[in-house]
């Protein structure tokens, strides 16, 4: 899953990068096509901007990773808390409707 999402933000950036390119195109009335997988191949600054954008990614998508399962923790527990607490009204609940 983490790959698929890797892969989506990739082809995100790049159709931004895409459409950046052909408005500014269209602003000057003049068309060029982009060779990316040329680009990404053979000039090294676009490889290091690249790889600096994976590892970016991959710290971004770890320190989510750590908020979610630390909001999970937290929901749990207060879940786990309240539980005892609204037992009773249920309970209530239960008797007013039968």
């Amino acid at each position: 899953m983490y790959h698929q999402k890797l892969n989506v933000m990739r082809k995100s950036v790049l159709l931004i990068m895409m459409l950046f390119a052909v408005s500014m195109a269209a602003n000057a009335q003049k068309f060029a096509l982009i060779d990316t997988e040329y680009i990404m191949k053979n000039i090294p600054a676009a490889q290091s901007a690249n790889e600096q954008m994976q590892e970016a990614t991959k710290k971004y998508q770890s320190e989510v990773e750590a908020l979610a399962k630390k909001k999970h923790k937290r929901c749990s527990r207060t879940t786990r808390q309240n539980l005892p607490l609204f037992l009773p009204h249920k309970k209530q609940r239960q008797k007013m409707q039968s």
